[in-house]
């Protein structure tokens, strides 16, 4: 961005998700036509109803930070493990861990093996946890 040219950072009226616009032509992409009504730049990922989505819909951030706070609250389970009783871990794995997943599940259709995989070890952790593996 160049110093100097006014840039808006303005909520869309229906959707809420921000858009930055630039009155720089040569640094953003344009829209509107052969004339060009604007320009606007993409921001980077966004947070829709918890979940976050890229520019390309591959949700790999969204896993990422599954799978960070996935790991967090296995690891911190893990202390807890051996002062509570098995119904009381296997509740508390289902409340921290296992239901992340569930929200929003089918937007996770069609996501590449790898991202899968991630999902997927994070639900074995918490397996092996209950397991005392």
């Amino acid at each position: 961005m160049v110093e100097g040219q006014p840039t808006s950072t303005e909520p869309h009226q229906d959707t809420g998700d921000v858009v930055g616009f630039s009155t720089a032509a040569g640094e953003s992409e344009r829209f509107g036509g052969s004339g060009g009504v604007g320009t606007y730049q993409r921001l980077g990922d966004a947070r829709i109803l918890g979940v976050i989505v890229d520019s390309q819909l591959t949700l790999s951030a969204q896993v990422a930070a599954m799978c960070r706070n996935g790991y967090y609250q296995v690891q911190q389970l893990r202390l807890l493990v051996r002062s509570m009783s098995s119904d009381a871990i296997k509740t508390l794995v289902q409340a921290f861990i296992s239901c992340r997943p569930d929200y929003c599940n089918s937007m996770f259709y069609g996501i590449t093996d790898g991202l899968m995989s991630r999902l997927q070890s994070v639900q074995n952790a918490a397996a092996r946890l209950l397991l005392g593996v």
